[in-house]
C-alpha cells in the first residue's frame, strides 16, 4: 500500500480536520480494510454488483465497512502497549471523527459545488461514516462491520 504522506496532510487540511497519528492511522487502517475485503472477497462482489452510486449503494456499504474496520484495530491499538499509538485517547477519538466526518460525500460535495447530491454518493454520508467507525471502534470487533447485511446504514 502507498500513501503520499504529504498529500495526506493538505487532503486532511482540505477537508477541514487537523492531522494526527490517530487520524492518520485511521485512514491507513482504512485502505487496509479494503486489503481485507479483497481477501475476503468482499470488494469483488461488490464491484461485480454494478451499484455503485446512492446512499445504499455496494460502494457506500464498502466504504462504511472500512471505515468500520478502521475503529475496530484503533480499538486494538487502544488495548495493546506494543501496538504504534501508544494510547487513543478521547482527543484522539475526536479527530478520528473529524477525519471519519470530512471524508463523508455530503461534507466533499457541499465544500466543493455548494450542494450535496445522494444520488452521486460513492462513500456515504458524514454522518454514515463516523456511525460505522464508531461501531468499529465501540465493538473491536470486524465482524460487527457487516454492512452488506442491514438496511439500516444510518
Amino acid at each position: 500500500m502507498y500513501l503520499d504522506t504529504d498529500f495526506l496532510g493538505t487532503l486532511l487540511k482540505q477537508l477541514g480536520t487537523q492531522s494526527s497519528a490517530a487520524a492518520e492511522a485511521y485512514i491507513m487502517a482504512h485502505e487496509y480494510g479494503h486489503h481485507a475485503q479483497d481477501l475476503l472477497g468482499t470488494l469483488s462482489k461488490a464491484h461485480a454488483s454494478g451499484d455503485q452510486t446512492e446512499p445504499k449503494s455496494a460502494s457506500v456499504r464498502l466504504e462504511l465497512q472500512a471505515d468500520c474496520y478502521a475503529d475496530a484495530y484503533l480499538k486494538w491499538t487502544s488495548q495493546n502497549r506494543d501496538d504504534v499509538i501508544d494510547n487513543v485517547t478521547c482527543d484522539n477519538l475526536t479527530k478520528v471523527v473529524e477525519a471519519a466526518r470530512a471524508v463523508g460525500d455530503d461534507h466533499i460535495q457541499h465544500q466543493s459545488s455548494g450542494s450535496v447530491q445522494p444520488d452521486k454518493w460513492t462513500h456515504g454520508s458524514s454522518h454514515m461514516r463516523v456511525h460505522w467507525a464508531q461501531r468499529g471502534f465501540d465493538t473491536g470487533n470486524p465482524a460487527k462491520c457487516d454492512t452488506f447485511s442491514t438496511s439500516n446504514l444510518r
